[in-house]
This record gives C-alpha cells, structure tokens and sequence, in this order.
C-alpha cells in the first residue's frame, strides 16, 4: 500500500448540514376578568345548544391512534394550508350558530376541531385566550404582550394581520417557525381573532419566521430607546441562540449599504456592500433596498441570486430608528441543496482527496472560498484521533483536537 493510500485511511471525511431550533418555554400573565362572563352557562345548557344545532362533539380521551410516518421531504405546505383554512372555515361557521360558552368548551375541550396536529384557538383583540385546541392552560391568560423567543409581539403582530377574509402570519411558537392562518370574526357583537396553524418543516419559514423576529426585537428596542447598534450586536453575534439556527444567520445594512449584522462574517460589520455583485454580476443589495423602498414597513420582499456556487433565495424587510434611518434585515437560504447534493459533495471531495493526497486537500477543502464549497455545506476532514486537518467553515478549528468535544 503506498503512502498516499496510507494517509487517506487515516482521515475521516464529513460533510454536515442543516438546522436547529432552540425550545423556548412560553408564559403569559393571566387575566380572568372575563372568565365568569363566559362560564355563566351550565354544561347541560352548553351540551342543548351544541346538539340543536347539529353538531357531533368528539370528547378527548386516550383511544390510540395509529402512527403515521411522514418523511420531511415529503411535507406538502400547500396542502396543509387548504387544510388549516378549512378548519378555520369550520371553526367560524361554528360560532356564527353557538354562543361563547358552547364555542369555547368545543374548541377546548374536545376533538370536535382537533385534525392531527391541527387546533383552532380563539382571542380577542386584546389578547386574551378564549378557547385553544391545543394549550387549555393558555385560556383567560392575557397574551397581548407575549414575546416569543426572538423578543417580538407575536400575539400583537397576529391580531393586527387578522382580516375578515383571512391571513397569514408567520412567527415563533415551542421553539419553531409557526405558520397560521387568523381570521377577524364577531361574535355577540365583539371582536375575536380565530385561527390555526402549522409547523411548515420548510427553510423558507424558518427564514421569514428569523427575520420577522430580528424585525419585532429592533422596533420594541427603538420604542424602548436603546441603541440600534446593541440590537445589532444581538443579530450579528454568531453564536447567538436567538438569531443564529443551524446554517441560518442575519445580516442587516443600512439603505446606505454600510453593513450593521452579519451573522456569519462579523468582520464584514461597518465597510460597505452597496455595490456587492454576486457570481452573475447582479447587486443584490442594491436591488433589495430599491424594493423595500416601495414597500410598507412589515412588508417583506424575496430576491434571487448566487452565493458559494450556489442558488440562494433571500428575505428581507425594512425598519426605521427614531431618527428616521432606514435599514434592511436579511436572511437566506439555498433551496437546491438537498441530501443528494450532500452525498455528491463528499464523494467528490473523497475522490480529489484519493488522487491528490491529504496533504493537497486539506487546503483545498478549508475556508469559506473554495471549490468545495455549495451553499451553506463544507467539507471538513478529522483524523482517527479527533485532530482537525481541514474545516471549509471555521479554519481556526484546522490542527485542534476536538475528539472531547460536546455539542
């Protein structure tokens, strides 16, 4: 066996990719002053109302359901959002033939509108809980200045999308970009907000669900009179459990192009990146201050380009400091990278370092700029005893012994 062969079985090489969320405990303070109004009628009044108006209640119980296997790759967002809007569309006929106490037992306290992991909730425009499928020690509990995970209003922000014929919200909920589709409906002559959501598994919500929450921290700062520049320390940081998921990072600038965040590149913080021309040529930066320009704040636009030989999609929406200073926050994702992709990138690197030695492909597989790189997926090579020998990500990992090492 010659020596080039030798060196190749001593190295393992890896390729890693993907993200994580964090769980996030949720609290609200409670508020019962509408308890009693709601809880005046008595179950057997309740359980009349519901059958004279032809309505099957399917009580909660611990009957055993049959586990169902559904690959990630497989989800279908556009099914599971006919789905949510269906049972919202339920949930609303529902209230317009039953009174508040009917409607809130049902859509608590039993399966009556529980599809899989699908649940109707209920509040009213001030925020509190009226009925949830999914929580009950969430109802009476005032949750208008609920904070979710990324320090934004997400109960507000849901309450002030809310129309008559419906809308879509993104934000974060146990840990996880949320997706749901809210309603503003009356009943008995008062406002109430009625709603369902899902857990997408998609990059794409992650994203806007990232941005959203970075966009939530930024304005209740300027509200509170901090400094944006802290805020954007907070975004920036790149080991930040808030602002950084897996290979998901932000990056903000000011319409003047000077770079604020950078969640993968902190150095870049403070030069200037107006005129930052990708593979193709195209100014990403450019265009997507020249398209918020157009837009109302919270309204968020896409844009296409190339980045580490790879197609990236980026959100990005815009916000203000009290001096009246315009910014974008920005965050992106490939959406052609998949496990294929991943597999086809470690047989190439495994093939060039077979030929070339380890030596050789070490330093080509290490640092952000290389050949091996695509998107947000790097190679990295590790000896039999934990030493690192190359690392396309963090080169400053190359020569330590990680064999210890804890995630």
């Amino acid at each position: 066996m010659n020596r080039r062969a030798i060196g190749l079985c001593s190295v393992i090489l890896f390729l890693v990719a993907g993200f994580v969320v964090t769980d996030k405990s949720l609290c609200a303070a409670a508020d019962k002053v509408h308890k009693k109004d709601v809880k005046r009628m008595p179950k057997a009044k309740i359980e009349e109302e519901i059958e004279e108006n032809n309505v099957v209640v399917q009580e909660t119980g611990d009957a055993e359901e049959e586990p169902q296997e559904v690959a990630v790759d497989e989800f279908d967002v556009q099914q599971k959002q006919k789905e949510v809007q269906r049972l919202v569309e339920r949930g609303v006929e529902f209230c317009a033939k039953n009174s508040m106490p009917a409607i809130c037992n049902v859509f608590t306290h039993t399966k009556t509108f529980l599809e899989g992991e699908l649940y109707l909730f209920l509040l009213d425009a001030k925020g509190v809980v009226y009925a949830h499928g999914d929580r009950e020690d969430l109802v009476w509990k005032n949750m208008w200045e609920h904070r979710d995970s990324f320090g934004a209003l997400a109960i507000q922000s849901m309450i002030k999308t809310a129309t008559v014929s419906g809308a879509w919200v993104t934000y974060e909920w146990a840990g996880s970009a949320k997706v749901s589709f809210v309603k503003k409906i009356q009943i008995e002559d008062k406002d109430y907000i009625i709603g369902c959501g899902f857990y997408p598994h998609s990059k794409k919500y992650a994203v806007i669900g990232l941005v959203k929450g970075a966009v939530g921290l930024f304005n209740q700062d300027v509200k509170s009179g901090y400094p944006v520049g802290d805020t954007f320390g907070a975004m920036g940081y790149t080991r930040s459990e808030r602002f950084v998921f897996g290979d998901l990072y932000l990056y903000a600038l000011d319409f003047d192009g000077v770079i604020r965040a950078q969640g993968e590149e902190p150095g870049l913080i403070g030069t200037n990146a107006l005129e930052r021309e990708d593979a193709q040529g195209k100014m990403i930066n450019k265009e997507i201050i020249e398209k918020l320009k157009s837009k109302n704040e919270g309204e968020g636009i896409w844009v296409e380009y190339h980045s580490k030989n790879a197609l990236k999609y980026a959100y990005a929406e815009k916000v203000k400091d009290r001096d009246g200073k315009y910014y974008f926050i920005a965050c992106g994702y490939y959406p052609e990278i998949n496990r294929d992709k991943t597999v086809e990138l470690v047989r190439r690197g495994y093939q060039f370092m077979k030929g070339s030695g380890v030596s050789v492909a070490a330093k080509e597989f290490t640092g952000i700029e290389n050949t091996y790189r695509l998107g947000d997926l790097s190679l990295f090579v590790y000896d039999l005893k934990g030493v690192c020998i190359a690392e396309g990500n963090n080169a400053q990992l190359v020569g330590h012994n990680m064999y210890d090492e804890k995630d």
